[in-house]
Formats: C-alpha cells, structure tokens, sequence
C-alpha cells in the first residue's frame, strides 16, 4: 500500500493544481480570456471521460486485470501536457518567456499555435482522470475484502497530502519560480508518480482459492475422501427396511 499510496499523492497533486490554478495559469501563461481558458476545462473534462473508458477497458483486458501498468504508464504520460503548457509567452522560465530553461526542442506548431492549450488540457484529461479510478479499485481488490474499505480511506488520506501541496505551497512555489518552473514541479510529480507504482508492476488482485468460509484451509478438506466430508456434516442414513416374509420367516 505504501507505493500505491505515494503514486495517488503525486496524481492528486497534480490533478488539484490544474483543477484549482487552470484559469490563472492560461491567462497568465497563453493570455486566454474567460472564454478561452472554459474551453480548456471542457477539454479536460471530455479527455478525462475518453481516458476513464480506455484505461479501464486496456486494464483488464490488455494487462490481464493488472492496474499498476497502466497507472505508471499514464503517470509518465501526464508529463506531457506541462511540457506543451510550459511554451505559453507568458510562462516565466519557460522556452519562449524569460529565464530560458524551458525546452527548446519541440516542433513550431507546438511552441506559437493558438490550439495548444486546449490540446493540452486534453491530454492531461487523457493521462490523469483515469489513475484516480484505477488506484482506488486497487486499493481494494489487492487487499482482504473485508479491509477493502479501510484500505481505500489509507490511500486516500495519504492523497490528500499531494491535495494540500497543490495550494498555498504550490502557490507560493509560482510566486518565486515563475509558471514555468511550476509546470517543471508538475513534470516532477507525474514522473514520481509514474515510477511509484513499477514495484508493483505485476501485482494482482487478492483471491480467495485458499480460505473457506469459516477461515480455515480448504486443502486439507480437499484432501480426505468424499465420503468422510459427508459422514461429518450430514446424519447417518437410516436403516433399510426389511420386507414383511423376511419377518414371518424369522420368526
């Protein structure tokens, strides 16, 4: 659960920032109007519903019912969006705006055209709605059906760590470091998320085959024969009933 845990407080981090500082962020970073960043949001919203379907469907189908491969692979994949996010004129230590540590290297088309952010906030949809799914039926299923719960609530409780961080801390992180070093915090976290769940890379959900109903072993059930298992549970059968001559003739 620890991994887990780590990997669901990095995925909610990330996921508050964009949730809280999305408007700020495009009129500050791309010089969006209220209309412009709106739209931004409805894309978010429309790849996270796209992204939820996929990454359930590739889950139990592609990967057998394992979820950490596709947690850790969209965990590396939401590092893509903050890098096109972090082209915007305005993103101080951004490619284009001042500070110049941005990257450099991406095509033209990515670092001047209009329909990057929302392209953007499409992606993050894509890559970040469909971990929170994911992590919380893990938390379930690798576990004792009976601590399902318990164990979801101590993921979740650790998550709301990365909550708390994506507000005044990354807040005050922006204020010093600009919106470009912010989208390199963001980067950071969905790397970190991504490599937190690769321990746990082959981890399947919790069976049961070797637990019973009363909590002991059914091997050694298994083991004795038939008709002992049924001569402990059931009444001896009753006598068979003798006919009436047979009677007569005893006598």
């Amino acid at each position: 659960m620890l991994f887990l845990s780590l990997c669901y407080m990095g995925v909610t981090c990330l996921r508050v920032i964009f949730a809280d500082w999305a408007v700020q962020l495009l009129q500050t970073g791309w010089s969006l109007d209220a209309v412009g960043a709106s739209s931004c949001i409805l894309m978010l919203e429309a790849g996270g519903f796209v992204g939820s379907l996929v990454a359930g469907y590739a889950s139990d189908t592609v990967f057998k019912g394992r979820r950490a491969p596709v947690i850790s692979i969209l965990g590396f994949l939401s590092a893509i969006p903050a890098l096109l996010l972090m082209q915007g004129p305005g993103m101080k230590g951004g490619s284009v705006g001042k500070g110049g540590f941005g990257i450099t290297y991406l095509p033209d088309f990515l670092l001047t055209g209009d329909y990057v952010p929302q392209v953007a906030f499409l992606m993050l949809g894509l890559f970040s709605f469909a971990p929170h799914v994911l992590i919380g039926l893990a938390a379930r299923e690798w576990v004792h059906p009976k601590a399902g719960t318990s164990a979801h609530g101590l993921v979740s409780f650790i998550a709301r760590v990365g909550g708390a961080a994506a507000g005044a801390p990354f807040g005050r992180y922006v204020q010093t470091q600009g919106w470009g070093g912010g989208m390199w915090l963001v980067v950071g976290m969905s790397l970190f998320s991504g490599f937190a769940m690769l321990p746990l890379w082959y981890k399947t959900a919790f069976r049961e085959s070797s637990v019973g109903g009363d909590g002991k072993n059914v091997k050694k059930r298994q083991r004795e024969p038939p008709n002992q298992i049924e001569s402990k549970n059931c009444p001896p059968p009753p006598a068979p009933l003798r006919p009436a001559h047979h009677k007569e003739r005893d006598r």
